[in-house]
């Protein structure tokens, strides 16, 4: 039984050993998305703080006269304070997203209008999610995450008796017998979260697997332009107490409405920036759901934990370990390989 589970193990590890390289890597570089977008263009990415940021109606004005062609159909508002807000837009009877950066205490447009994955950070997000293969990545993506699923298991079950000698490296014997040390401890401390997170991504595969696609190119009047971005702002705080505003979705297809999304002081630490909504009929702007997480099921609540424990940005720290974290399949992998390698030459 042990010797078909380590086969299995070992046959299953070197069939994704690529593709979780380039997952672990690129998990990695997204816990620090934003500091990477801080450090390799500054000038698009970070603002200086004022007193008090002009009104969003102020500003979907100096978009809208900047893309004239253009539909907003996204806001992001980052939740500190000196980051500029990001504006998806997409050109009118088309379905291409692209973006711009935007001051938000002078108007000032920061840079070009580009693609949505033009930057570096996104070209990551976008490697990540689904290998730059659009929805074919995303069947790949599931099966790399079933794999690694068994191989995680498989592994936790060949060291099932990893508390004898867990933390002995033996130095003093010959690299093989060091790297196979190094391999089960990195690999049981890892592996349990490994596993959840790599789960957790399996389920957004087939979240977007089976979502149904439907067609789209926008248009002008999507939805009633003289509603104020400001006045359902307003809205939305007396709708929900401590509501702190984090995204916008315009409609651009379908029966979306326009819905403000954000989160609350009082929320668990474990619910994301996203975690509690708005939504606003486009043409009336009366209210048509809100939805505090506070006042969710505890179904709902759960899937809104998701999105943190995947890239874990609960605190400075648990950034750091989750970065730390993200390395050890790839660390796995090389001592992996470097057992087997070593094995066959004997």
């Amino acid at each position: 039984m042990t010797k078909s589970l380590r086969s299995i193990h070992k046959y299953l590890s070197l069939a994704v050993f690529i593709p979780i390289i380039i997952i672990s890597l690129s998990g990695s570089i997204l816990v620090y998305k934003y500091e990477v977008d801080n450090i390799l263009m500054p000038k698009v990415t970070k603002v200086q703080i004022k007193k008090k940021q002009l009104s969003y109606e102020k500003l979907k004005k100096i978009v809208n006269q900047s893309q004239p062609r253009h539909e907003i159909v996204g806001w992001l508002i980052p939740t500190k304070k000196d980051q500029a807000h990001r504006v998806y837009l997409i050109k009118h009877h088309t379905k291409i997203w692209e973006s711009l950066y935007l001051n938000p205490y002078t108007g000032e447009l920061l840079d070009v209008l580009k693609n949505h994955d033009s930057y570096f950070s996104d070209i990551i997000v976008e490697l990540h999610a689904n290998f730059l293969l659009e929805k074919k990545g995303l069947y790949l993506l599931l099966l790399v995450g079933i794999f690694y699923c068994f191989i995680a298991i498989s592994g936790i079950i060949i060291y099932k008796n990893f508390w004898k000698n867990f933390f002995i490296l033996r130095f003093n014997k010959n690299l093989l017998v060091y790297f196979k040390d190094f391999h089960k401890m990195i690999g049981i401390l890892s592996s349990p979260l490994i596993l959840i997170i790599a789960i957790i991504g399996s389920y957004w595969s087939i979240n977007s697997i089976l979502k149904k696609e439907i067609p789209y190119h926008v248009k002008e009047n999507l939805y009633n332009k003289n509603l104020s971005l400001d006045t359902l702002h307003q809205e939305a705080k007396n709708s929900i107490k401590d509501f702190k505003l984090t995204y916008i979705s315009f409609p651009y297809k379908g029966k979306k409405q326009l819905s403000y999304y954000g989160e609350i002081k009082s929320q668990n630490i474990i619910h994301n920036q996203y975690s509690s909504s708005i939504i606003f009929d486009k043409h009336t702007g009366n209210i048509i759901r809100v939805s505090n997480v506070n006042d969710l099921s505890i179904y709902h609540k759960f899937l809104g934990s998701l999105r943190k424990l995947h890239f874990g940005y609960y605190n400075e720290g648990t950034k750091l370990f989750w970065f730390f974290l993200g390395l050890s399949p790839l660390l796995l992998s090389i001592t992996g390989i470097t057992l087997m390698y070593k094995k066959r030459k004997k």
